[in-house]
């Protein structure tokens, strides 16, 4: 397996991997409201082993996903994008690292949540909503960093570029704005697709 052939892999994994967990995390859940905090804490506290397997999971393919993001920017060594894929990526990645502490309070939510300690599943809950604006608004800051050096180096259909740019964009607006409104699933889904169609023609250029 070369170079690029994993980098493919990874960036189709990834992504995919951190998304259907999100979602099979959601169905188990029950899909409470995001904006509903307490509803959230019950659901949590109610499934709280399913709730630590499945953050670990996520953790584990995000990193996954930020490995086939350093491989993309490999690729990009030399071009008008090179800096551009650097920067993004290392946005990328510092985000994921501390998003480790979102996850870690959703943890802690499990925990005190089932072990009736209400009041602190709330201030962890509250806690990682709140390391949750900053990771995601970076996340979509580096996704849309990556996504111009991608448009820049013309090694990948513009189209993708132009997708991961404009719901990267999307996805950083409402961030900032309203991290628990539902519309972040827009700016999830849309980056979702556009990193794997980045690995699907990784792979075709590998071939």
């Amino acid at each position: 397996m070369n170079s690029r052939t994993m980098t493919g892999r990874f960036l189709i994994l990834g992504p995919l991997g951190v998304m259907v967990t999100w979602m099979v995390w959601g169905g188990v859940l029950g899909f409470p409201e995001a904006s509903d905090a307490a509803a959230t804490i019950a659901a949590i506290s109610e499934n709280a082993v399913m709730t630590k397997t499945l953050m670990a999971i996520v953790g584990g393919f995000m990193f996954i996903m930020v490995a086939g993001l350093q491989g993309l920017r490999n690729t990009m060594n030399e071009g008008p994008g090179s800096n551009y894929a650097a920067i993004g990526v290392l946005i990328v990645t510092m985000s994921a690292a501390v998003s480790l502490g979102e996850i870690a309070m959703s943890l802690g939510v499990a925990d005190a949540g089932s072990a009736g300690a209400v009041e602190l599943a709330t201030n962890l809950y509250y806690v990682g909503s709140a390391i949750g604006v900053v990771t995601s608004a970076g996340m979509f800051l580096g996704m849309a960093t990556i996504a111009l050096a991608v448009y820049l180096q013309k090694n990948h259909n513009q189209i993708i570029s132009g997708l991961l740019f404009i719901t990267a964009v999307f996805g950083l607006i409402v961030a900032l704005v309203d991290y628990t409104n539902n519309l972040m699933i827009v700016g999830y889904m849309g980056m979702t697709v556009s990193v794997i169609l980045l690995g699907v023609s990784t792979l075709r250029s590998s071939e």
